[in-house]
């Protein structure tokens, strides 16, 4: 027969391993809802390094638009600035898609940068209702164009559409 001393033993082991398991179980579903929010502002401006900050990876076909495919260039808007700060796609479609992290812009406008001539609007990509994102297809010719953000035009970055 187990004395009382035991038994009260064998509860208070139950009670620290349940409660071991709860804060393992609490800190898990805190991980989890945080990675299906997405990053934070601040973790997409940090994630940016200059080793990251160059040219972004285009999707789709590299002949263009000969078969129909759509390129798309991504940029996020931060409140310190657009990046990439560059962003090179063939002629052609391409679809122009934002994130926006610095708290509700109107969403990005690109134009089309002419040698000493006023500057050609290409577009403007705006924000979906209630959403920090949005998209735009373009048809775009070679050139350089600035993409900046429609409410602060100091917010640039270039897109360079290739032959």
């Amino acid at each position: 027969m187990k004395n009382n001393s035991t038994t009260r033993r064998g509860r208070h082991v139950s009670k620290i391993v349940a409660a071991l398991l709860m804060t393992c179980l609490a800190a898990l579903s805190l991980w989890a809802a945080r990675a299906r929010s997405g990053p934070s502002a601040v973790d997409s401006v940090i994630r940016q390094s200059p080793v990251h900050a160059g040219p972004v990876a285009i999707q789709g076909s590299p002949s263009g638009s000969t078969n129909g495919s759509v390129q798309v260039v991504r940029f996020t808007l931060h409140d310190v600035g657009i990046l990439p700060k560059q962003a090179r796609a063939r002629k052609g479609l391409v679809a122009v898609t934002l994130e926006d992290y610095s708290g509700g812009s109107a969403g990005l406008v690109v134009e089309r940068q002419n040698n000493g001539h006023a500057p050609e609007r290409a577009g403007q990509v705006h924000r979906y209702d209630r959403s920090r994102r949005g998209r735009a297809e373009l048809r775009l010719e070679p050139g350089t164009y600035a993409v900046f953000d429609g409410d602060n035009p100091e917010r640039r970055a270039e897109l360079t559409i290739e032959p």
